[in-house]
């Protein structure tokens, strides 16, 4: 899988790679990146989701590799002030067959973390996250029906942040994560 970079990103952005495909491949990610989580819906959607800082020089695509060569789609995510050296505050996932995409509450600890919500599904069609800023719309393969949603937003106190979800237009197995990044520190 090619994955195209992300236009203007610089060095210590971090820079979340998310993919999504249905049955159940085993994905290799490229080198530099840092595994995060991975969620399976039993043989029928998998979803995996690694960081790393950007060096001054990131190529124009990354290359996943894939056991097998269809049924398939990513994003690479690029996000500026957070921390670079130890960016993932927490993490949770859930699965579901349904029309709706839940990410499950993770709890940060300092104020201003980001939230990165991403939704993944056996199916197309509009993924619609509630409360959370899209990121790029979807990305979606439309030859195997396979799509992920990306949104995010600051969650301004520390603490709980409750559960994020996303709507489709039909019931389908799925996948929402939730990713809370430390924010850099501040300059005094």
């Amino acid at each position: 899988l090619v994955i195209e970079a992300t236009c203007g990103v610089v060095a210590d952005d971090v820079l979340l790679l998310v993919v999504t495909a249905r049955g159940n491949p085993l994905f290799t990610p490229p080198a530099g990146f840092s595994f995060i989580r991975q969620d399976i819906v039993r043989n029928n959607v998998r979803q995996s989701v690694w960081w790393k800082a950007a060096t001054g020089s990131e190529p124009a695509s990354y290359v996943v590799g894939l056991n097998q060569t269809k049924d398939v789609v990513g994003a690479v995510l690029a996000y500026r002030g957070v921390d670079s050296a130890d960016p993932i505050a927490a993490h949770g996932g859930m699965t579901a067959s349904s029309s709706t995409i839940t990410a499950p509450g993770v709890t940060t600890v300092t104020d201003d973390s980001l939230l990165v919500g991403l939704f993944g599904a056996s199916s197309l069609g509009p993924i619609s996250p509630d409360g959370l800023t899209p990121r790029g719309g979807l990305y979606q393969d439309i030859s195997y029906a396979v799509g992920v949603g990306a949104a995010d937003m600051v969650q301004n106190t520390a603490g709980p942040t409750g559960e994020k979800a996303a709507t489709m237009v039909r019931s389908a197995p799925n996948i929402g994560q939730l990713i809370a990044l430390h924010p850099a520190a501040s300059v005094p």
